[in-house]
């Protein structure tokens, strides 16, 4: 079911970042609702794990919302990106890659890589733990996406993960 929250999840997010941000989040989830059940019955799913999908996008993208931060990220801009499938060179091997979303802060001149993740704190582990562990487990792969992004674009790259359930952004230090 957490694999098939993330797609879900994962497409609003694109089809916000392309077509704008809604004035009314209520009303836009409200509207996706039906989309979202469509797209989580294409899996293999029951139709109560169905229900749990469509309630927790429904959670994640109010939480987005109503986050100045996941706002940002979202905000369509002339040079971002979402879903933004790379092929490079990486440590001497070719690597295909699928960034979340890519885009350039004007008032930094970086070209900021963030990946969305779903996941929420297990029972009994700390917020700050859990960020801790996220942290470790996605920067290698975050910093794939920062080399490959930081040739293609020529720019200095800021490595980021956005946890949509929290709503939390966190940037990686080198």
């Amino acid at each position: 079911m957490e694999v098939v929250l993330g797609i879900v999840v994962h497409a609003a997010l694109e089809q916000l970042a392309v077509t704008g941000l809604p004035e009314d989040p209520s009303d836009y989830i409200e509207h996706a609702r039906p989309y979202w059940r469509a797209m989580a019955t294409e899996h293999e799913l029951t139709s109560t794990d169905v229900d749990r999908v469509v309630s927790a996008t429904a959670a994640q993208l109010e939480a987005v919302l109503g986050h100045s931060e996941g706002r940002w990220l979202l905000t369509p801009r002339h040079d971002s990106r979402s879903e933004f499938a790379l092929t490079g060179l990486v440590d001497g091997s070719i690597q295909n890659l699928v960034i979340d979303r890519t885009f350039n802060d004007p008032e930094t001149g970086e070209r900021w890589v963030v990946d969305f993740k779903t996941a929420i704190p297990h029972s009994g582990i700390s917020e700050e733990a859990f960020l801790r562990s996220e942290i470790s487990r996605y920067r290698p792969q975050l910093e794939r996406y920062g080399a490959v992004t930081a040739a293609l674009f020529n720019q200095p790259v800021r490595l980021a993960l956005y946890f949509t359930a929290l709503p939390k952004l966190v940037t990686l230090t080198a």
